[in-house]
């Protein structure tokens, strides 16, 4: 005959069963999910920071030099990279004859080489949310630029650039601030021209994504015991 072992009354078994395991591992999964999705939006209570180069940036960011796809010189540029996450509206235009310091040619640029054509405003719309976005950028001298951050439609972030010298180039944008919306628009000076390189933003995990995830997780190590 078998004996089993005797439990006394009271105490507590604490051994690591299959089901505490299990338990755990759910636990642990919803406590991720509710951590993206309650993080994933805290980038909006803080302060904007603005961009003046990409240190801000991970190796998950998206960049797009512009010369990822072969295009004639003047191309109109709307959604020709959507599929990298960005789209231009109204539109701007492909260039590849000018190189500001540190640049290698392919640029976009807001108004159309050799014409008066111009865009004063461009939005870049992101396909998702952002908590950062930045570019290289260059101007004309004595011009004043308006950037925002725009989420929903809503100006949460903005600063002000007056360029100081003709052509020299720099990284401008935010940080640390979530938007879906980048804008850029001509103040002041005679010169609405600006042109710009390297677009590199992060895109952020949408919160209902995130839940389903840690949910996903959750009930995994349970379904996986039940086969």
């Amino acid at each position: 005959m078998t004996t089993r072992p005797r439990r006394r009354i009271g105490s507590t078994d604490r051994r690591a069963t299959p089901g505490r395991i299990d338990l755990r591992l759910r636990r642990l999964a919803l406590q991720v999910a509710l951590a993206l999705v309650l993080g994933s939006g805290a980038a909006t209570l803080a302060s904007a920071t603005p961009s003046t180069d990409f240190s801000f940036f991970g190796a998950d960011a998206v960049v797009i030099e512009f010369d990822e796809i072969a295009m004639p010189q003047s191309t109109v540029v709307t959604n020709q990279y959507a599929g990298s996450g960005v789209t231009f509206t109204p539109n701007v235009w492909f260039e590849n004859h000018r190189a500001p310091i540190g640049w290698d040619g392919a640029h976009i640029a807001n108004f159309q080489t050799g014409t008066t054509t111009v865009n004063p405003t461009v939005d870049f719309v992101f396909s998702g949310n952002v908590d950062g976005a930045a570019f290289e950028w260059a101007a004309n001298g004595g011009n004043t630029f308006l950037l925002e951050a725009v989420l929903g439609g809503s100006v949460v972030e903005s600063l002000t650039h007056t360029q100081a010298g003709c052509c020299a180039a720099q990284v401008l944008g935010f940080e640390n601030v979530v938007f879906d919306t980048l804008r850029v628009t001509h103040q002041s000076g005679g010169s609405q021209f600006f042109i710009a390189d390297r677009l590199t933003f992060h895109l952020v995990p949408e919160p209902g994504t995130a839940l389903l995830l840690g949910l996903g997780l959750a009930l995994l190590p349970g379904a996986t015991r039940r086969r």
